[in-house]
């Protein structure tokens, strides 16, 4: 017996104790992402007026999971990724589907040009993130937040009938030149509640028109261009492509290319106006991402 009792021992110590590292650095782990993601404010300029060009990005990178398929592999497709949004170089862009497993590579590759807002949707580090980056040089932080899409918008939680938790991620940002202020929303709608899709439509639109200032949009919605959810959108937005003086009508979902559908936005609200509007599915040949990269050209202010 005391033998058994000892084997038992030998085994459980070393992963009892392996259990407790692992806990430990992950808690420190987390707690620098989330720090990352919780820069400090600073005070409004005056404004000068005048109109702030912006290109700003939408992004769902698809998340990092554990698979075999060397196409969907996100050490195979981090590099094409990287190299996709600073081909585009934007001002100001949002990405869907972050998690924990890629938040660091994104700081570490962008934070001497770029910073990074947004919380994990279950509210300590561990999920996926709809996060913003934005220039460091070129705006002033004036307000930032997550609001999860429910009942509850305060708190982590899961809203209607949605698979899981999902949040919209804000910035209110002050152009340093011409005093111009904006706010972004990046969002990542749920993939199965219909009525969470429409509810998180209004929670947001309800948002924005709190808000004094133009707005932009921009998220994975999850529903087809021209379905129910989309024209309950598009009551309270512009769709950026459908106003662009230039546009595209490419897919923005296209599973490696093998699919072909637009659930994909970026939506407008207030004195913002288009100049372009592209989407971009390959870089150097290949498919970084499921989804395809939506740039657009904006006017804030005019």
């Amino acid at each position: 017996m005391k033998k058994a009792f000892r084997i038992v021992a030998w085994i459980l110590v070393p992963i009892i104790v392996l259990a407790g590292i692992v806990v430990y650095f992950g808690a420190i782990y987390v707690s620098e992402q989330n720090a990352a993601a919780r820069p400090a404010c600073e005070q409004p300029a005056e404004s000068a007026g005048g109109v702030t060009p912006v290109t700003v990005m939408s992004y769902n990178i698809r998340c990092f999971v554990p698979v075999t398929d060397a196409v969907d592999r996100w050490s195979n497709r981090k590099e094409s990724v990287f190299g996709l949004i600073e081909a585009v170089n934007p001002d100001i862009f949002g990405v869907q589907e972050l998690t924990m497993f890629q938040v660091s590579a994104f700081v570490d590759r962008f934070r001497d040009r770029y910073t990074m807002v947004g919380e994990a949707r279950d509210g300590i580090g561990l999920g996926e993130r709809s996060a913003i980056f934005f220039r460091t040089d070129r705006f002033r932080l004036l307000e930032y937040g997550t609001a999860w899409l429910s009942e509850t918008p305060e708190r982590p939680s899961i809203g209607w009938d949605a698979s899981c938790n999902r949040v919209v991620t804000h910035v209110v940002l002050q152009d340093k030149t011409t005093g111009v202020v904006f706010a972004h929303y990046n969002t990542h709608f749920d993939h199965i509640g219909k009525v969470a899709q429409q509810q998180s439509g209004k929670l947001i639109a309800d948002l924005i028109a709190a808000s004094e200032y133009p707005a932009l949009l921009t998220g994975d919605f999850n529903v087809p261009e021209g379905g129910e959810v989309y024209q309950g959108l598009t009551k309270y937005f512009r769709d950026a492509k459908e106003v662009a003086l230039q546009s595209s009508d490419a897919p923005t979902y296209q599973g490696y290319g093998k699919k072909s559908e637009v659930i994909d936005f970026v939506f407008l609200s207030g004195a913002v106006t288009v100049q372009s509007y592209r989407v971009i599915d390959r870089f150097d040949g290949i498919y970084p991402s499921d989804h395809s990269a939506l740039v657009v050209e904006a006017l804030i202010g005019a």
